[in-house]
């Protein structure tokens, strides 16, 4: 196990993590996203975006906190970041609507209340959400099946 702890306040002005038991033999890392180069990654982004390639589930986990990289112009970042997530393909939609319900907290925290509404139509938040149902209910009825077989070879079973 391997406990990390993220966060956009800078590495300086963390904490020292103190370990009260002797029990907790493993202690959490703490990464603060100041250390990475949001630029870098959203220029990654971009590229796959632009040559339509999938994303895998922590390429789209690092979109999503790229605005926790970029205090300077975080307006323009989460602008961007909403645009190349709305372009993103996922093979995994439920992923996707996780990963979206994790951007509309960003969105909720880091944009101006007048462009919420707008931020939340342009990740397409309402597609999103009836996709992840869809799936969600395949899943369900996959279940069902499954079910209903394993029944018929109890019941086979029992006669056998």
């Amino acid at each position: 196990v391997h406990s990390v702890i993220t966060t956009p306040i800078p590495l300086r002005k963390c904490e020292k993590i103190y370990c009260p038991s002797k029990t907790l033999k493993y202690m959490p890392e703490i990464i603060s996203f100041n250390e990475f180069n949001g630029e870098k990654h959203l220029e990654y982004a971009r590229s796959k975006v632009m040559n339509d390639e999938l994303f895998s589930d922590v390429e789209g986990y690092d979109l999503i906190n790229i605005p926790k990289m970029n205090n300077e112009n975080i307006d323009k970042t989460l602008e961007e970041v909403c645009y190349l997530f709305s372009k993103m393909k996922m093979d995994d939609k439920e992923l996707k609507y996780r990963l979206a319900k994790g951007l509309e907290c960003i969105i909720h925290k880091y944009a101006k209340k007048e462009d919420i509404n707008r931020l939340m139509e342009v990740i397409n938040m309402i597609k999103i959400r009836k996709d992840a149902k869809q799936i969600i209910e395949e899943m369900r009825q996959e279940a069902r099946e499954e079910g209903r077989q394993e029944g018929k070879l109890d019941l086979t079973r029992k006669f056998a």
